[in-house]
């Protein structure tokens, strides 16, 4: 939930520390409700947890570690994985290419063998290109679809390209 370079970024902490980073974050921050991290919006987790709003309301501290305690332990979103992460770009360059496919095939090897994959969540999302839940050859082949439209003059998003 907390992430140091992210939370610089906000202007008001341009001259900070890395521990006065840390320090204003436990004692206002988190208080405040200001984002961290790009792995937790305390406001997204609010909205999508209506009973946590009824019992905590402006009281922001208590979000953050109920995400902690509970809510990533099962499987809560902290932030809104959809909005925030383009569908087959894997490796965050804003550019989906074999690169993205490679990864996927990756995953999709280990998963079959019975070992654990090692995406995060935005990377998990944006592997799924079919949205069936399993990351497999398919999700690689529409990635590399995608790739081959858009590197020969193709233009719109993998969403549109897929009728998604």
């Amino acid at each position: 939930v907390y992430d140091a370079d992210y939370y610089a970024q906000y202007e008001e902490f341009a001259d900070y520390s890395a521990v006065e980073l840390l320090r204003h974050f436990m004692n206002n921050g988190m208080y405040e409700g200001k984002r961290a991290s790009d792995e937790f919006d305390p406001d997204y987790y609010r909205t999508q947890n209506p009973d946590l709003d009824a019992l905590y309301g402006d009281d922001y501290k208590w979000y953050y570690w109920h995400y902690l305690i509970h809510g990533a332990e099962n499987g809560k979103a902290g932030f809104d994985v959809e909005a925030e992460t383009e569908l087959g770009d894997l490796d965050g360059d804003g550019i989906i290419d074999s690169s993205d496919a490679s990864i996927v095939l990756s995953t999709y090897a280990s998963i079959a063998t019975g070992d654990n994959h090692s995406l995060d969540v935005k990377q998990t999302y944006a592997a799924d290109i079919d949205k069936d839940d399993v990351i497999d050859s398919t999700d690689a082949s529409k990635i590399l679809g995608y790739y081959a439209h858009s590197a020969t003059g193709g233009e719109g998003t993998l969403e549109e390209f897929f009728g998604l």
